[in-house]
């Protein structure tokens, strides 16, 4: 989470985050593997990644990210 800017580590914390957690980037693949019953390979974002990412619109969470709600259109 450190590596996160300021306002989405201070969003994080607001909702029961811990300084020390690792959060994903793709919810999806990972609900997938989950589903598939198979294990995924995982890699760090860099800086750069997190550059081109829309943070403000991520981590929605009001658990922490304990659990997913799967949301159908």
């Amino acid at each position: 989470m450190r590596d996160l800017p300021e306002n989405i580590q201070r969003k994080l914390l607001a909702q029961g985050s811990y300084a020390d957690a690792v959060f994903t980037l793709d919810n999806r693949r990972l609900y997938a593997a989950r589903e598939a019953g198979v294990r995924v390979n995982t890699i760090w974002a860099t800086p750069e990644d997190l550059s081109r990412i829309n943070l403000d619109g991520r981590f929605s969470t009001d658990n922490s990210g304990n659990s997913i709600r799967v949301r159908c259109h």
